[in-house]
């Protein structure tokens, strides 16, 4: 229970400031709590953002979007609204995520394999399946495209949604810079629409977390 009030005050803290600029003293004065009771579960708050990350990146990757796509496009579209949700209602977490990814080498690597299995395993299958289907032209090496547009969509969520909830056109730009690269880098028939309605819901949503 000590623990839990620990990671709540932080992650309320979290909400307003950069991880660099919360201090022990800030979580203790936070969850009202003496600065010594923070240090019998915590020596750092590096250790606190590891620990608030970890109780919420199960639930953070089983939202990745596995919808029944019939061909890329549709797989595509899907995951991208999917993990956007996920950026709006885990921005705390997924920021500081980024945060510990940038410097702690064990970490990214448990976090890219985490995402390689989640989103590019199974856009590969539906990709192969679209090859198959004479639906799209084999790629040079799809598996490292995939892997590419998994991690650049991922930063630039996390460039969006960094200093708090973006506004509504700008989340509309980035998305739809983000499906649109996608389409061309991967060889994808017509053009991604964006549904700018949902975009709004989600942002609405968000606000409500925060």
């Amino acid at each position: 229970m000590t623990r839990h009030r620990i990671l709540e005050a932080l992650h309320d803290l979290l909400r307003t400031s950069p991880a660099a600029r919360v201090s022990v003293a800030d979580v203790a004065q936070r969850a009202e709590m003496k600065r010594s009771s923070v240090y019998n579960h915590f020596r750092t708050v590096d250790e606190m953002c590891l620990a608030l990350v970890d109780r919420s990146l199960s639930a953070v990757f089983a939202g990745f979007g596995r919808a029944d796509a019939t061909n890329l496009g549709t797989y595509f579209s899907s995951a991208l609204m999917s993990t956007f949700r996920l950026w709006a209602l885990h921005r705390v977490v997924l920021v500081i995520a980024f945060e510990i990814y940038a410097r702690d080498r064990a970490f990214a690597r448990a976090w890219d394999e985490r995402v390689t299995r989640e989103w590019t395993e199974p856009a590969l299958e539906v990709y192969q399946a679209d090859v198959t289907a004479g639906r799209l032209s084999p790629l040079p090496d799809p598996r490292g495209l995939l892997d590419l547009l998994a991690f650049t969509i991922q930063h630039q969520l996390h460039r969006l949604w960094r200093d708090g909830t973006p506004s509504p056109q700008d989340c509309h730009r980035e998305l739809e810079l983000c499906a649109t690269a996608s389409w061309r880098l991967l060889g994808l028939p017509g053009d991604p629409v964006l549904d700018r309605a949902t975009v709004d819901e989600i942002l609405v949503l968000a606000g409500t977390k925060d």
